[in-house]
């Protein structure tokens, strides 16, 4: 998959970045956003690099 926008964020700044995300989603945007394309078992670095590489 394709994203328009990747989001990082420290953990002290998650309940912002949400709110990023939700306000990207309703403009129908595809954002990269780890709570929803890291799972269980995934290695976080291997999936943010993903995330990266897949974003314009």
């Amino acid at each position: 998959m394709k994203y328009d926008i990747f989001i990082s964020y420290a953990s002290e700044d998650k309940f912002d970045a949400e709110k990023l995300y939700e306000a990207l989603s309703s403009f129908g945007l595809k954002v990269w956003f780890d709570q929803n394309e890291v799972r269980v078992g995934n290695y976080l670095r291997e999936e943010i690099e993903k995330g990266l590489s897949n974003s314009l």
